[in-house]
């Protein structure tokens, strides 16, 4: 579908192991439906690789490919209107880059939210 397209999930970063663990379980998830070239992660901080380092090798090994790039985040804030995109200005000349919008109050993510709930409820109502 967007084979054209390299796909690169961008994440907080953490010293956890977690947060790592479950950007690439994103990736995987994602890589299997096969919609995109390649499928990446990368991290503003602590984790690697870094944003950086997966734009450096995109742009090395393919100038001019297109890229898009999503903040795995809830909200727009400061690493997604200022970091990510101050980040991203450096790579333009080298790569065609769109960039994404972090995922916001999608209703998909309220059905998330709301199956969490019931399920520690339950979890819950068992204890007792």
């Amino acid at each position: 579908m967007f084979k054209d397209v390299d796909l690169v999930l961008v994440g907080h970063g953490s010293v956890l192991p977690y947060n790592e663990e479950l950007m690439e379980t994103f990736r995987r998830k994602i890589e299997r439906r096969r919609l995109f070239r390649s499928v990446r992660i990368a991290f503003l901080q602590r984790s690697k690789p870094s944003l950086e380092e997966v734009l450096e090798e995109l742009a090395a090994t393919s100038p001019g490919r297109k890229v898009l790039v999503l903040p795995v985040f809830l909200a727009k804030g400061t690493h997604t209107l200022k970091d990510i995109p101050e980040i991203l200005e450096s790579y333009g000349e080298n790569l065609k880059i769109i960039y994404g919008e972090p995922l916001g109050a999608d209703d998909r993510i309220v059905d998330v939210l709301i199956d969490r709930a019931k399920a520690t409820l339950m979890a819950a109502a068992d204890k007792t």
